[in-house]
């Protein structure tokens, strides 16, 4: 799979296109062979070393061209590619959790994955060999398990044992997995309204603590609810930082931004009003001071004077309770 012609062929169905990777891949970890690079699709960068990098953003060209090709074409722009969990099209045997559709060729590139840490209850399993539990919960037609058969990963009796696939499975028996999910973007986008309209309808009941909205697409939806909730104002402001949002906060002369996990705000806190703040222990907890990690007191060396008056200039508040507290708290000044 070293040639236009071989990787065109590829692209007639995801499988095929899967196949051409691993063939790719394998040529050059387990046989020690350089390969020529192509960008397939107007998307994946294929490099000598068998990597699947992905375009930040769709390029407009034929579906496989040469790097010397691609480079020659676009010699005057500068397309970013990269490597993670994000990079590589969407699997051929998986439907996205959401909206349980596959994938297809045509769509491999619309996906987000989800990498989490889970502890598999292997109770449906009891008295059947270990191999047999893993193959079924490899057939998951919305989770991918990755299984570490050399890590002490069955937990039985309150400790990890060795395992092996025909060890036979006993009641109350855990077992360790990487899982992998996979979502269309719109679905993500979905999933979260869906979410935050359930916050908004218990008035952020079970809302503890804010999810991390680095590089997330649909982090709008839940800054939106988040301000909503809190009785904040919501200002149109476009950011592409690391939260890449396009709303932000206002309440009198405060402002609010979204970071990954909490709330930056700025604006002059009265040293009194601050004070009240950290006497409430949500406050203490969750709504620091200057945003030091140590949740400081507010105080010197963290108080200004401004025009003989002192005040703490900045927040960074890490729960809805303690966004709601803050707002309560100087909204009427």
């Amino acid at each position: 799979m070293n040639s236009i012609a071989e990787i065109k062929n590829s692209l007639r169905n995801l499988t095929s296109f899967h196949e051409m990777l691993k063939q790719r891949h394998d040529a050059s970890y387990i046989r020690n062979k350089s390969l020529d690079e192509f960008i397939i699709l107007g998307t994946y960068l294929l490099d000598s070393c068998g990597n699947c990098f992905k375009s930040r953003e769709k390029i407009h060209c034929d579906d496989v061209l040469t790097k010397q090709q691609f480079n020659e074409l676009f010699e005057d722009n500068h397309y970013s590619f990269y490597l993670g969990s994000n990079s590589h099209p969407a699997p051929d045997d998986k439907v996205c959790c959401f909206c349980k559709k596959y994938w297809t060729i045509d769509n491999c590139s619309d996906v987000e994955t989800t990498i989490t840490h889970e502890s598999i209850d292997l109770n449906d399993f009891v008295d059947f060999y270990l191999f047999v539990a893993i193959e079924n919960l490899k057939s998951n037609p919305e989770k991918k398990f990755y299984f570490d058969m050399n890590e002490k990963i069955l937990y039985r009796n309150s400790e990890f044992i060795q395992q092996n696939e025909n060890l036979i499975i006993q009641p109350d028996d855990k077992i360790e997995a990487s899982c992998w999910t996979y979502k269309h973007k719109e679905c993500v986008k979905l999933e979260a309204e869906e979410i935050c309209k359930k916050h908004i309808e218990n008035n952020g009941k079970n809302y503890i603590r804010f999810p991390n909205l680095a590089g997330r697409h649909e982090c709008d939806v839940y800054i939106k609810t988040e301000l909503q909730l809190a009785g904040i104002d919501i200002i149109e402001e476009n950011h592409q930082g690391e939260v890449p949002y396009h709303f932000s906060g206002k309440l009198n002369d405060f402002t609010f931004h979204r970071a990954w996990y909490y709330w930056i705000i700025q604006g002059n806190t009265p040293l009194d009003i601050a004070e009240q703040l950290y006497i409430n222990p949500e406050g203490q907890k969750n709504v620091r001071v200057a945003g030091h990690c140590g949740r400081p007191a507010p105080e010197v060396p963290w108080v200004k004077e401004i025009d003989d008056k002192k005040f703490i200039t900045s927040y960074h508040i890490d729960s809805l309770a303690g966004l709601k507290l803050f707002a309560d708290t100087i909204r009427n000044l």
